[in-house]
């Protein structure tokens, strides 16, 4: 296979890792050499091969006065033993596979035999992660107190999971995905070398598929090299991905705000049987280019890959604007909708990135001079637009009415953009709020809000009120809290805060006893041998409708009563 042919033999060779070669190199050459290195970092980056590296270059036999800048001399007895695969003295272990304490226990009693060949034993495993709890502290011991002649090489993808006391006896490099460009460059010398002919975008294309994998890129390219040359064509029939016509075709309906150009346009892509998520993360890809050309950017690091030229169509994508390619984006981004398949979630993103981000309420509101205690006037309709404006606006209202589920009638009013900070125009269009809670999947935080008004409006915050305590609590909760705030931002415009207060409650008196039921009950209090009260003083406590009950004041003065209250 082509990544093993091409395996890097010295660390100059190794691509996209400068920082981890030059650092190896000046220990190695200044004879710092440690007794346990982590090397962490994505797939395909080169991890496992500076192991071997590292391997070869502390056990070279080249002399050391004479090339101390060029070991591994890949000449030597060791060196090519290394290469070849059959040095006893490296020894390769997948954590992957040999996950238990007993693996590693089997590795702590071979670590203290002296070398067969090398100068040192080179302990590289693969997938270090992967160890159980009890292997890994296992391996602590070894690691706290080593043999001299033995070097650890722990190699992972998620470093995450290591335990901090492995992690603390290691010399940790961190490798880093490999440049588009990087990988371009270097697949570009191994097909002429190879006698491969490969057009450049094949190479953009297959640089950018790999994400930051070499060894990926090098298996792509052997793989689409098998069926001829190397052109985009068969990139994109290789790893089914979608020609950038089609994508373009979609992209140009959604900037002339044409639905049913859009949707035709996707479905003569998915009809062909291109899967829906590779459209999707594809039209990403694409729009981040259209971004990437609408402002400018001049970063390496953030423009387009070296070779890829940009078309007409993508320029003329780019003159919609940041705000506009934005909210295309973040239809895309958004669409893992519930309960939806694939396709159906991708046409309503693209529905969504067509007729904008939200629904509009309250049109001219913000317009409007704002009068007390007049009605609103009624929306004047063209007439040859008339019938036809009429209908949408009361199935939008339909719409909104069935979301909500409550008798509330949805306002008249065609929405518009944004919502004035205004008490009331968010109290007039507060059934818009909730319908907007609900289309952001929140349907229980939406019952809440149903016993809430709002009461207050200013500069920072919306101020709401309710009767009911828990309801209070339930909104002024972190997660809760965050959503209305959301929606309500959605609908005003700009960032706002909450506040949930509790209604004033009228005072209620407690109901008046009949006379006749509290004497009863006093006497009978008096007849069980309970402490008499005097009369001066026995009605003090008492309501004054029944202190002056005349019936109250005969049982306590004359019978001598206790005066409670029941």
């Amino acid at each position: 296979m082509l990544y093993r042919k091409w395996r890097p033999q010295t660390f100059d060779e190794v691509v996209g890792q400068e920082h981890v070669v030059q650092t190896l190199g000046n220990a190695l050459w200044g004879g710092r050499v440690v007794h346990a290195y982590l090397f962490a970092g994505p797939r395909g980056t080169g991890k496992t091969t500076c192991a071997r590296l590292l391997a070869k270059a502390v056990n070279c036999l080249a002399p050391e006065s004479e090339n101390e800048d060029r070991r591994p001399c890949n000449e030597c007895a060791v060196c090519k033993a290394v290469n070849e695969g059959r040095l006893m003295d490296l020894i390769e272990i997948d954590a992957a596979s040999n996950t238990g304490v007993d693996d590693v226990r089997e590795l702590q009693e071979r670590v203290g035999f002296q070398p067969a060949q090398a100068r040192y034993k080179v302990y590289v495993i693969d997938e270090v992660h992967m160890l159980s709890n009890a292997a890994f502290n296992a391996l602590l011991k070894t690691l706290e107190e080593p043999p001299p002649h033995v070097i650890f090489v722990l190699a992972t993808t998620e470093p995450q999971r290591l335990p901090a006391t492995i992690v603390s006896r290691c010399q940790r490099f961190a490798f880093r995905p490999i440049s588009d460009e990087a990988i371009a460059a270097h697949v570009a010398r191994v097909a002429e070398a190879e006698g491969m002919e490969v057009e450049p975008e094949a190479l953009v294309l297959i640089a950018r598929h790999a994400t930051g994998a070499l060894r990926d890129a090098l298996s792509l390219l052997e793989q689409v090299a098998t069926g001829g040359p190397v052109t985009a064509a068969r990139v994109r029939e290789v790893l089914g991905l979608v020609p950038e016509e089609g994508l373009l075709d979609v992209l140009a309906a959604v900037a002339a705000g044409d639905v049913g150009q859009g949707l035709g346009a996707l479905a003569r892509l998915l009809d062909e049987g291109v899967d829906a998520r590779v459209v999707r993360r594809q039209l990403i890809g694409q729009l981040r280019d259209v971004l990437i050309v609408a402002s400018g950017v001049k970063e390496p690091a953030l423009s387009l890959s070296k070779g890829m030229s940009v078309s007409p169509r993508l320029e003329t994508l780019a003159g919609a604007g940041i705000e506009r390619i934005l909210g295309w984006l973040s239809a895309l981004v958004e669409m893992g909708s519930r309960g939806t398949d694939d396709r159906t979630g991708l046409e309503l993103a693209l529905v969504r990135a067509v007729i904008g981000p939200q629904v509009s309420i309250v049109q001219d509101l913000a317009a409007a001079p704002v009068v007390d205690a007049a009605p609103r006037p009624s929306r004047q309709v063209s007439a040859s637009s008339g019938l036809r404006r009429e209908t949408s606006v009361a199935e939008n209202r339909d719409q909104r009415q069935d979301e909500i589920g409550d008798d509330t009638a949805v306002t008249e009013e065609e929405p518009s953009p944004t919502l004035p900070r205004r008490l009331d125009a968010l109290q007039e269009h507060w059934i818009d709020v909730l319908t907007q809670v609900r289309r952001m999947g929140y349907g229980q935080v939406q019952a809440l809000l149903r016993s809430c008004k709002p009461v207050a409006v200013d500069e920072r915050q919306v101020i709401l009120e309710t009767r009911y305590g828990f309801h209070r609590d339930r909104l002024e909760s972190g997660d809760v809290r965050q959503t209305v705030e959301q929606a309500l931002a959605k609908m005003i415009g700009e960032p706002v805060a909450l506040q949930v207060v509790l209604a004033e409650k009228e005072p209620v008196l407690p109901p008046r006893v009949p006379p006749r039921v509290l004497v009863a009950g006093l006497v009978a209090v008096s007849s069980k041998g309970q402490e008499r009260q005097a009369a001066s003083g026995s009605l003090a406590g008492l309501p004054p409708q029944l202190a002056d009950d005349p019936l109250v004041r005969v049982a306590v003065q004359e019978l001598g009563a206790v005066a409670r209250v029941l």
